[in-house]
């Protein structure tokens, strides 16, 4: 049998985004998937427009949040999840048509493997341009990634499950942005196996209102700010257990350089 997959959308009044990421799943080649929107206490028609899929397609299954945010709606997401392989999709992004397809061609052409990745599409709605993810990945895998050379979105990789969980591996519930980074973080920390693919198989959509480099959902004002400062301490943390001396010295370059920029920064808006 094939390997089932478990897409998991954390979801907050975003109806209408939302339509478009469950079609993107929906419209997928490979056919052997569940879908779980775990609606995180929405209080539009989110629930609703949920309701009227699952009339249709049974693999879709409307979940409400147990604990507010994000974070939390992701882990309840992955608890309540049944396949071999997790893939964790934004609201407001999509899945291109062939992504689970692609892989699960990595996944076995590299087994065993623990995750794989692929390029994203970034689409800025403000100039209605598009741009291609970062590198995604490297010799030095852990340290690029600390440091932002190698990124990737979340909606960008598959995950095996069972990898997650023999780990304890979640989502940081307190972290209000960066959250993604320090999650890729704790499962890089254990040295997996990884499958690169070469191919654009996600979009991410950017709101003409958002910060450069920001998405409007991770905010900007002082709590976010001051969860960014957290997140990188999170980093620190896993740098200082798993890099060689060297590599954590280069590491401290950009980890003084970023938290020191965020400090000012907090400074000169008054924090605010």
């Amino acid at each position: 049998m094939k390997d089932l997959i478990s897409i998991i959308i954390p979801t907050f009044n975003r109806v209408v985004a939302l339509e478009n990421a469950i079609r993107s799943v929906e419209n997928q080649t490979y056919k052997n998937w569940e879908l779980l929107v775990i609606d995180d206490f929405s209080t539009d028609s989110t629930a609703s427009l949920v309701f009227e899929y699952t009339k249709t397609n049974p693999k879709i299954k409307y979940i409400k949040n147990t604990s507010k945010g994000a974070n939390n709606a992701r882990n309840h997401g992955l608890l309540n999840s049944s396949g071999e392989w997790v893939i964790f999709l934004d609201s407001d992004d999509e899945l291109c048509v062939d992504m689970i397809e692609g892989h699960l061609s990595a996944a076995e052409a590299k087994s065993p493997v623990h995750m794989t990745v692929s390029y994203s599409k970034v689409y800025y709605e403000y100039n209605q341009s598009e741009v291609i993810s970062d590198s995604i990945c490297s010799e030095k895998l852990l340290l690029d990634f600390l440091t932002k050379k190698v990124t990737w979105p979340i909606n960008a990789a598959m995950i095996n499950r069972s990898y997650l969980v023999s780990k304890g591996l979640q989502f940081t519930p307190e972290l209000l942005n960066g959250q993604d980074y320090c999650f890729f973080l704790s499962i890089l920390f254990y040295q997996p196996t990884v499958g690169f693919i070469p191919k654009i198989l996600s979009i991410n959509h950017h709101k003409e209102t958002e910060p450069v480099g920001v998405k409007v959902s991770a905010g900007n004002t002082l709590k976010y700010k001051l969860s960014r400062l957290r997140s990188r301490n999170i980093a620190f943390r896993i740098a200082a257990r798993r890099l060689a001396p060297v590599d954590f010295v280069r590491f401290l370059r950009y980890y003084s350089k970023y938290q020191l920029g965020l400090i000012y920064l907090i400074l000169k808006d008054g924090f605010r």
